[in-house]
């Protein structure tokens, strides 16, 4: 008797950890990595991870009105801190705008990674930024990608 208790409870361990496990693998988690204000505008940057592994890239700007025709831009920083400045919508294929009371885009961090690694210029850091139509440029911190594909800020060291 003692011994089918014993089965029971190993089994139902299993069989609790194996549903924990998967209901926790298919959850996806938003990490801010970087906050930016300038004025009453405020530059969000966030990404979501599912199984720790990011899947998209989320960039927000806060108090500029919808009817701002800006544009989403990432300049690349080489070593002897010269940029590079590329328009996103061109550099990137698909990007989702953010409807709502916020400004906003959503890409793909592996579509980014790739058009990341096709461009010719020898970056070390990168950073996101959005330029409005009356000349403001806000601008994220310094980011990078580690070695292991992490994206993370440079300025503070703090991984995702």
């Amino acid at each position: 008797m003692e011994e089918i208790l014993t089965y029971l409870l190993v089994f139902g361990l299993l069989i609790g950890f194996t549903i924990l496990y998967f209901y926790r693998k298919d959850k996806t988690n938003v990490f801010r990595i970087s906050t930016r204000q300038m004025a009453r505008s405020i530059l969000a940057l966030s990404v979501e991870k599912q199984a720790k592994q990011i899947r998209n890239v989320l960039l927000e700007v806060n108090e500029i009105k919808t009817e701002d025709t800006g544009y989403w831009f990432v300049e690349l920083i080489d070593e002897n801190r010269q940029r590079m400045s590329l328009d996103l919508d061109e550099f990137l294929p698909l990007i989702t705008e953010l409807n709502g009371n916020t400004k906003g885009i959503l890409f793909s961090y592996n579509d980014f990674k790739e058009a990341l690694n096709a461009v010719t210029f020898h970056f070390s850091t990168f950073r996101f930024g959005y330029l409005t139509q009356s000349g403001i440029k806000i601008k994220t911190h310094e980011l990078a990608i580690s070695s292991h594909w992490n994206l993370y800020c440079v300025d503070s060291g703090k991984y995702n």
